[in-house]
């Protein structure tokens, strides 16, 4: 996963892109994703609806599908589809960034949590792939 999670589950301490956790400890990783679940939907109706309903917290943007099932992750031979964020900064001088997430399947709801850059961002747009860069749905958000 692109998410941190500290934890004795955590078997890759020093990656800081990807990161891989074993079983032992594992619910550690459950409940940061479990919390991130309940704080987006107690906080509000999603910024935008989709394929997944998108809410964007103070400096995070948190995607939920509800409910969910392992088809709405899978592309096919077992490759997991992607969700796309771009976001676009107010000042052009900042870069914008394109972010990848692979949202998690947990008690039947699909979670996928970005933290949102410290710069002020305009736009936000995000989706999801079927096939490489085919797009499965999108959405825009003028903030």
């Amino acid at each position: 996963t692109p998410d941190r999670v500290e934890s004795g589950a955590l078997l890759t301490p020093r990656n800081e892109q990807v990161f891989l956790y074993g079983s032992p400890g594992i619910e550690d990783f459950v409940e940061w994703y479990r919390a991130a679940y309940h704080q987006a939907v107690s906080a509000g109706d999603p910024a935008a609806r989709s394929h997944f309903d998108i809410y964007l917290g103070d400096d995070t943007l948190t995607f939920v599908r509800d409910p969910c099932v392992r088809e709405d992750l899978a592309r096919g031979r077992g490759l997991p589809r992607e969700i796309f964020v771009q976001v676009i900064p107010e000042d052009p001088k900042d870069l914008s960034r394109q972010h990848r997430l692979h949202p998690v399947l947990l008690e039947g709801k699909c979670v996928a949590v970005l933290s949102l850059p410290g710069y002020p961002v305009s736009r936000i747009m995000a989706g999801q792939t079927r096939h490489r860069y085919r797009r499965q749905w999108s959405v825009k958000m003028d903030l």
